[in-house]
């Protein structure tokens, strides 16, 4: 195990804000950073959205004490303020993030699309620039390729998922090791990352994306859609332009930490240990609570590490 204070090797990391900057909301993370905490908070309590976004937003985490993997991933939370971007290739349902791909017929949506989007293909050498043109232009893209689109498209994302509620006893269970590990709480109104969080949709097909999209038509968000067998994580999530690589949080939007209510000592003194690191890497105290079981409810209790 890594000494105290020694965090594990990361691959390159991005801010926040880079992950904005990414989709052309650099001058909407400022906009959000110019705003005080307080009123940033004062907005997502007094939504009166039917959906309003969360105050916070919770990553559950096994904690093995006798695996080094185990605690740095919650090190990487806890000590250095990551978040971890996962391919959707790693993503416990693999039809998560699929969808089905349909070519627009109508050629002046096609043109138009073309005249619109004609730098996404620029570069291109002219004999592969003057293919793909025709192809758009006519119709004349075949399942191969849209084959290839779509594992593009999935090759260039990145998902963090986060769960609303704290005491689901299901996702205890399944993500934090029966109940032995931990659950990380997140501020939102703290950090620009969670104004890409958007709540997941569940059903039972696959979304479609109609490819030009017509000028009238939001485009599918098919990376929200889910299995409905798993609405019970009620999981939001955030969405990057790339993956297999962590984003930087600001380190007052790491708020607090519930230990499992199966958490065994070795455990809860790993935790302590990493709170020690956080501590001594200068960033905010989180508040620390242990969950605990009630009947068939989850309690929260707060301050019971000294």
């Amino acid at each position: 195990m890594l000494p105290i204070g020694q965090s594990a090797p990361r691959k390159s990391l991005l801010t926040s804000r880079e992950v904005l900057q990414a989709y052309g909301l650099g001058e909407t993370a400022d906009d959000f950073l110019e705003q005080s905490p307080r009123v940033r908070l004062h907005r997502l309590r007094g939504s009166r959205s039917s959906d309003p976004e969360p105050l916070h937003l919770h990553k559950y985490r096994p904690l093995d004490v006798k695996s080094d993997a185990s605690v740095n991933k919650v090190r990487q939370i806890l000590v250095d303020n990551q978040v971890w971007m996962a391919s959707p290739s790693s993503l416990n349902d693999k039809s998560d993030m699929r969808f089905d791909v349909e070519f627009n017929h109508d050629p002046a949506v096609r043109r138009a699309w073309l005249l619109r989007n004609q730098h996404l293909i620029s570069d291109l050498p002219p004999q592969q620039l003057g293919v793909i043109t025709q192809r758009i232009l006519y119709g004349k893209l075949d399942a191969d390729v849209l084959a290839a689109f779509q594992k593009e498209m999935l090759d260039r994302m990145g998902v963090f998922s986060g769960a609303r509620d704290p005491r689901n006893d299901l996702m205890w269970t399944h993500y934090a090791g029966d109940s032995s590990g931990v659950c990380v709480q997140f501020s939102t109104w703290l950090d620009e990352l969670f104004l890409l969080a958007k709540r997941v949709k569940y059903g039972d097909k696959f979304p479609k994306l109609i490819l030009p999209v017509p000028n009238d038509r939001v485009p599918e968000e098919h990376y929200l859609v889910k299995a409905s067998r798993w609405a019970y994580e009620t999981e939001w999530r955030v969405v990057a332009a790339s993956h297999s690589h962590p984003v930087v949080l600001r380190p007052e939007s790491v708020s607090g930490v519930i230990v499992g209510s199966h958490a065994e000592a070795a455990a809860v003194d790993v935790v302590r240990g990493l709170l020690e690191e956080r501590r001594i890497a200068g960033h905010p105290p989180v508040k620390v609570y242990r969950a605990v079981r009630s009947g068939f409810d989850i309690r929260l209790l707060s301050g019971f590490l000294p």
